[in-house]
């Protein structure tokens, strides 16, 4: 299934000439199985995987925020897939069942609170925004200011 969706991601974006430069994946982590899933994502063609993160608090799941090659353990290899942890999303800061931050400004320094901490490792900070988390104007307002970050 990962094959097949990724090829057809490639062609549609080829069909309307949008450059797929580095093709990757993010799934919901209860899809994401190891070996698996790395080994399905090399199989397809990917390139990195930003799966790898917290859906109830913001944090380094993976012990860091730094990009780190995909290592198969049962077969005692490395793969061509590199992780790029995910630090948080917004529903993470916004749903009542997890953080359930409700103030603009404490969600923003929330996040300004991890891009520091990236900032000072000089490592990314990989944030998810959900495209329905765009339709509220406030949401969209908070993620223009974390942008800017």
């Amino acid at each position: 299934k990962i094959a097949s969706e990724t090829d057809t991601l490639k062609r549609v974006c080829q069909e309307s000439g949008i450059a797929l430069e580095t093709p990757g994946a993010r799934m919901h982590f209860l899809q994401w199985r190891m070996p698996q899933t790395p080994r399905a994502l090399c199989a397809a063609g990917l390139e990195h995987d930003a799966t790898m993160g917290y859906a109830d608090a913001p944090g380094f799941r993976a012990g860091t925020a730094h990009p780190f090659q995909a290592f198969d353990a049962l077969a005692d290899e490395a793969l061509t897939l590199t992780f790029k942890p995910l630090v948080t999303m917004e529903v993470t800061l916004l749903a009542h069942e997890y953080s359930g931050l409700s103030d603009p400004s404490e969600i923003i320094d929330e996040i300004n609170r991890f891009a520091r901490t990236c900032h000072a490792q000089s490592a990314p900070l990989s944030l998810l925004w959900h495209n329905s988390n765009f339709v509220d104007t406030e949401h969209r307002q908070i993620y223009e200011t974390v942008l800017k970050l």
